[in-house]
């Protein structure tokens, strides 16, 4: 079980993986997620996403050529969750996050950047206060092929943030427990099509003290992030798309009760001009959820915006 404060017996926790990630492929503007990067940090962003950021990485030697040297963005996301409960059951809520990121392009093949998760609001979160800066994240793609990438993860974030479904997984981000480190390596892969571009990867993770054990010691996590995307360009200007995938819980759990999860959000991407881009999202961090939860308290929505000179 990936390691968070308990209220009774229900774990919290969230995942950093950017929103940020999927702007970055054009797509949804939200953040990085294999590397971050489908990673959304993403625009992983899920992107790194869905879309951004996020979040995460670029799309290949010949997709760099298409996107300028430097981008930078944020996504405000609001997902819904277990923010608290007793002996009676969870309580849900919602919270804020504002995830800003920024994307490199060091040449044809290298691209890095970076995202900082920041929780806006805190809900009643017991006798634990969570705290504003969530954690501090570099990822970075290399291009092996027009299509195929490499892509890795290092930084540091609350207990369970790095290793847990970055569209929010149905748990309150971590709360005032010490950054912990954690790191990730993985793939991804790029595919167009016409007027629809697939986005698909796949990173292990781990994150010290992150996880405990049914006798209640604390080890290291280990999860498997596998985001997909779709795009689809309606015309010059917007794009929509779906972000989903897999992402397992502590020790590639797939007990949605370990945290397994399996995001389903919907996003649109829209054009201002030469060098602003705007968007929206709205789905759900899960489609299969823990005993006591509903689909429905998974809900997750919200906004981003991009930039680059």
């Amino acid at each position: 079980m990936i390691r968070c404060n308990r209220f009774g017996a229900m774990a919290l926790a969230l995942s950093l993986t950017s929103l940020p990630a999927y702007a970055q492929y054009d797509d949804l503007g939200l953040g990085d997620d294999t590397g971050d990067a489908l990673g959304d940090a993403g625009d992983a962003d899920a992107g790194d996403a869905a879309g951004d950021g996020e979040a995460s990485g670029d799309a290949g030697g010949a997709a760099a050529h298409a996107h300028p040297k430097l981008m930078a963005g944020a996504a405000l996301m609001v997902p819904r969750g277990v923010t608290g409960g007793d002996i009676n059951g969870p309580e849900f809520g919602f919270w804020v996050e504002l995830k800003p990121w920024a994307h490199y392009h060091v040449d044809d093949k290298i691209s890095a950047g970076v995202e900082i998760p920041l929780l806006l609001s805190k809900p009643d979160f017991g006798d634990a206060s969570p705290e504003f800066l969530q954690a501090f994240v570099v990822d970075g793609r290399y291009a092996v092929s027009e299509q195929l990438g490499a892509t890795a993860i290092l930084g540091a974030g609350r207990p369970g943030r790095l290793v847990i479904n970055p569209w929010g997984g149905g748990f309150l981000p971590g709360t005032n427990g010490d950054m912990k480190v954690g790191l990730g390596a993985g793939a991804d892969y790029r595919h167009e099509l016409d007027k629809i571009a697939i986005h698909a990867g796949g990173q292990v993770r781990v994150q010290l003290d992150s996880a405990t054990d049914d006798m209640g010691e604390t080890g290291t996590a280990l999860v498997l992030h596998v985001p997909v995307m779709a795009m689809y360009q309606v015309d010059e200007k917007i794009q929509a798309g779906v972000a989903t995938g897999v992402y397992t819980g502590d020790d590639l759990s797939f007990d949605a009760n370990d945290n397994f999860t399996l995001p389903f959000v919907l996003g649109g991407h829209y054009a201002v001009n030469a060098n602003l881009a705007a968007g929206a999202f709205f789905g759900f961090s899960s489609l299969v959820t823990q005993d006591g939860m509903g689909v429905a308290d998974t809900l997750t929505f919200g906004a981003f915006a991009e930039w680059h000179p």
